[in-house]
């Protein structure tokens, strides 16, 4: 990234209260410019690893650090849903990557199945769900995590379980899985509640 300087000179002891840090790409490099703000303008120092290339100080309007600032911020997608839809998303997609919020054993009516299994199948139409509304399958899934609130359970019950993980997928999951006990999830009768991440 190359920075066009309105001002460039000069300054010995530039002093302020405020002070931020950007990471800038110059050349082939990474360095690190320091920026002291003072009234209108903005004063850049350039170091590397922290320690300091040049004792030079750099002067540019204020207006060029909102811009990289802006330059800096990451550009999200949001789908919200649900009866907490003003707290948190449901899919944030940045880039490539899509981040589910975790997706609990609840059927489309709000019912809770009694069984395990039975949840892990209303958890994965939950999932599919909110992949969809980003153009994404079962498929996209890179990593998924599993919170139990009874690992007991949950081990006697592997072949169901993980059989209806298989069904929600259509084949043998090519993903990374982490499994987790919890003492207890957002409803008393939830047994289980998945998180994923896909790569779209």
């Amino acid at each position: 990234m190359e920075l066009s300087f309105e001002t460039a000179e000069a300054i010995n002891g530039c002093n302020s209260h405020r002070c931020a840090g950007f990471i800038l790409m110059w050349g082939h490099g990474v360095a690190m410019v320091s920026v002291i703000t003072r009234g209108a303008y903005a004063y850049f120092f350039p170091s590397r690893l922290g320690v300091t290339m040049s004792a030079a100080c750099y002067s540019v309007r204020l207006s060029t650090v909102i811009s990289l600032r802006e330059l800096m911020s990451i550009e999200k997608e949001l789908y919200k849903a649900g009866p907490y839809a003003d707290f948190f998303s449901q899919g944030v997609r940045v880039g490539d990557a899509l981040y589910l919020a975790g997706q609990v054993g609840m059927t489309e009516t709000g019912e809770i199945p009694t069984d395990l299994p039975a949840q892990v199948e209303a958890a994965y139409r939950n999932i599919a769900s909110v992949l969809s509304e980003f153009g994404a399958t079962m498929d996209n899934i890179v990593d998924e995590t599993f919170f139990v609130t009874d690992m007991k359970e949950c081990m006697n019950q592997v072949p169901a379980v993980f059989g209806a993980r298989q069904a929600a997928y259509g084949k043998k999951p090519e993903v990374a899985q982490t499994l987790i006990g919890v003492s207890a999830l957002v409803d008393p009768g939830l047994k289980v509640e998945i998180k994923v991440i896909a790569k779209l």
